[in-house]
């Protein structure tokens, strides 16, 4: 996430008593903090796996978190790896999707692309390759509460990847953001309000 948008969804969760963890992707992060990895060699796989590492430590560390009531918000690739942690794992009670791609994940070494231009070696590669899990088989196995929020002139990734893949989900809420680009720059306060209600209402619901 932004660090605009992190900031508020955290102030806005410790006000209902939910915490949070940041988690920086291998190669993501700000200038100066980035987490060890590339981001050009960047692959859903890796993410899968600091995402499991997460959850490991939450459960080692943090006795007084109700692990059954554990959940995922992705941005971009962020989603996309949340994509697959609320298909592929039981660690999570729901998950917020935001301006996610859900196509080109290759099924062998969880390659990303990055988008639709062949210039980087990764790319080419997934467009090359047949054997990609196929989101219309992995959306399905997702049996918890999902919302998926895109903003409507995203030109990133098209606003269709979070609505026909929620239209596969058994419970999912989608919204479209009026305005919104891929990374929802000018409208922070809106995607922090929306993940924030959604979260308190299916985490602490009765």
């Amino acid at each position: 996430m932004r660090s605009g948008r992190n900031k508020q969804i955290t102030a806005l969760l410790a006000k209902q008593g939910i915490a949070t963890l940041a988690l920086n992707l291998p190669g993501h992060g700000r200038p100066g903090e980035q987490s060890v990895g590339m981001l050009e060699t960047f692959t859903v796989s890796q993410g899968l796996a600091a995402v499991k590492a997460a959850v490991d430590w939450i459960k080692a560390t943090r006795r007084n978190v109700d692990t059954g009531k554990l959940a995922i918000v992705g941005v971009s690739v962020g989603g996309s790896v949340a994509f697959r942690a609320l298909a592929e794992t039981d660690f999570f009670a729901s998950g917020v999707l935001i301006s996610t791609r859900t196509t080109f994940v290759d099924a062998r070494n969880g390659l990303y692309s990055w988008g639709d231009k062949p210039h980087r070696r990764v790319n080419s590669v997934l467009m090359r390759d047949g054997r990609r899990i196929k989101r219309d088989l992995l959306a399905p196995q997702i049996s918890v509460p999902t919302l998926w929020l895109h903003g409507s002139n995203d030109s990133v990734v098209d606003p269709s990847h979070s609505t026909d893949t929620a239209a596969l989900v058994t419970d999912a809420e989608t919204y479209l953001i009026l305005g919104g680009d891929h990374g929802m720059r000018d409208k922070v306060t809106e995607v922090a309000g929306l993940t924030t209600e959604y979260l308190t209402r299916k985490l602490l619901k009765k």
